[in-house]
């Protein structure tokens, strides 16, 4: 299902499950973080789906507004589920599933930048240790996986030149590290949210997907 236009970067708010058709196979990118191959089976078998809350937390003797997402993921399939939290300022925080074990975790909203073609994109500080062209590209939304040219993500913020989430994520005891860019893209004439992701091993391996997501329905719908 699309997304409805008051859902925003700013308000993940509602329930989301992942288009598989539409979404890159994550058994690769799965794998290279470790993951065994009887889970990968069955996380593949199962439907996800994503309990999503965003809201702002004020610090009153900082006097800082910080965002957070919390994010509760369970399965039709039985499989325990996984509960998330992203404070978008940047620091780092310790966090641990039955998937992916323990990992420090950093996330911020970033704006966009003209390129010298006059389009906005996201502007990206690269945390990933990967140095290849693709990698950028396919984050920021100017190439597919296979390095087809694409829309990317839209632009729904003008007047400060876009809005998009940036996640940065290291497992120092399994080596994988991986990036995200969270935004909204045009797909098959829908708007829908995605995120682009790209995940590395120890040895400068790495996997890139994009994950596309169905809207179920608001919170307290």
């Amino acid at each position: 299902m699309a997304t409805p236009s008051h859902v925003t970067i700013d308000n993940l708010n509602g329930k989301w499950t992942i288009d598989k058709k539409l979404s890159s196979n994550l058994d690769p990118v799965l794998a290279l973080q470790g993951v065994s191959w009887v889970l990968r089976k069955a996380i593949n078998a199962s439907t996800a789906i994503l309990d999503v809350k965003e809201h702002r937390e004020t610090d009153a003797a900082a006097g800082q507004t910080t965002v957070r997402i919390d994010v509760v993921q369970y399965t039709t399939s039985g499989l325990p589920g996984i509960n998330e939290s992203r404070i978008l300022d940047w620091s780092s925080s310790s966090q641990e599933n039955h998937i992916l074990g323990k990992s420090d975790v950093r996330a911020r909203f970033i704006q966009g930048k003209r390129n010298s073609e006059g389009n906005i994109l996201p502007d990206l500080d690269l945390q990933i240790p990967v140095e290849h062209e693709m990698v950028k590209k396919f984050l920021i939304g100017e190439v597919l996986e296979d390095g087809t040219p694409c829309e990317g993500f839209l632009v729904e913020n003008p007047q400060e030149e876009g809005i998009w989430v940036q996640l940065y994520a290291c497992s120092h005891k399994a080596g994988w590290t991986a990036e995200q860019v969270w935004g909204f893209e045009m797909i098959n004439q829908e708007r829908r949210y995605t995120r682009r992701l790209v995940v590395a091993n120890r040895d400068g391996k790495f996997q890139l997907a994009r994950l596309v997501y169905n809207f179920i329905k608001s919170n307290g719908e």
